[in-house]
């Protein structure tokens, strides 16, 4: 029994003598948060750098200047975190800043590189047959034609190659049909050329593409010039390189995105179009400081 009322004082003559941390570093236990995380309200100053240095994005207006970047955030950036509409990855890498700190971080690329190989003739077919019957939303046939539509009116507009007539309605559409003659002659949408009505059917119309024989024609790459047999039509591209033009972009199920390409060779038979300042094929550098912080402004879900 005394051994063990011993070895009781021991502890706690031992306890009693521990040396007390300093007040300082008691402080600065206190002081410790865990950053920012999605939700909090930011505010930053930052650049944004491609790997040859170049500038991709700032809110810097002098820099931005100097580099000719006309699309800019004047003063501090402040977001939600988690939707700042930046690249992807921008928000990711400022998790778990503080406030005042300054750092430099890197964005790994989200997307691979687009390169297409585009031949340098295009070859159609002379005759192409055109469905009859358009429908309209009921509020863009008045804003075309500048009047209500009446089943039987024939009806006509300075930005459409025909005219149509009203063959039914409802609230929301407008049915039409187009009115032709074989042998008149139209520019068709999308064609730069005449053609000519070679037949009427009941739900169809065939037209005869007529371009004159080394036509000229200008193309988002650059000039092009037709020539052609009796059954088919050869549009030969003079691509300029590094021209830099917009082209659609199919994302899946009939959802199409212009995006700039830029042409960045040219061979015998084809060139190569590449996606033009796509930052999120990029990897890139961020160089940013925290300004302010409101933590939880807003619950955000991070898809996965």
């Amino acid at each position: 029994m005394k051994n063990f009322t011993i070895l009781g004082l021991l502890l706690v003559f031992l306890v009693a003598c521990a040396p007390t941390p300093p007040e300082d570093v008691v402080e600065e236990k206190k002081n410790i948060t865990p950053g920012i995380s999605y939700g909090d309200m930011v505010s930053i100053d930052f650049v944004l750098y491609l790997e040859n240095g170049t500038v991709a994005d700032t809110n810097n207006p002098k820099l931005a200047e100097e580099v000719n970047l006309s699309n800019y955030v004047k003063g501090s950036y402040t977001f939600i975190l988690g939707q700042s509409g930046k690249v992807k990855g921008f928000d990711e890498v400022l998790l778990g800043m503080r406030k005042g700190e300054h750092k430099e971080l890197i964005i790994e690329p989200s997307e691979k590189e687009v390169v297409l190989n585009i031949s340098k003739v295009r070859v159609l077919k002379r005759y192409i047959t055109v469905h009859k019957n358009q429908r309209f939303p009921r509020s863009a046939f008045e804003n075309l034609f500048k009047k209500p539509p009446i089943i039987g009116d024939v009806v006509m507009s300075e930005e459409l190659a025909f005219k149509y007539q009203v063959i039914n309605m409802s609230n929301r559409t407008v049915l039409t049909k187009m009115v032709l003659r074989e042998g008149e002659e139209y520019v068709l949408p999308n064609t730069k050329w005449k053609s000519r009505v070679s037949k009427v059917a009941t739900e169809d119309a065939i037209f005869y593409q007529i371009p004159e024989e080394n036509q000229t024609i200008d193309t988002p790459f650059g000039p092009a010039f037709i020539n052609f047999t009796p059954s088919a039509m050869f549009i030969n591209f003079q691509p300029k390189l590094n021209k830099i033009f917009k082209r659609e972009v199919d994302l899946g199920s009939g959802f199409r995105i212009p995006q700039e390409f830029q042409i960045v060779e040219i061979g015998e038979k084809e060139f190569t179009i590449k996606r033009w300042m796509a930052l999120e094929e990029k990897r890139l550098k961020l160089v940013v400081d925290l300004l302010e912080v409101t933590e939880n402004v807003k619950e955000v879900k991070q898809k996965k």
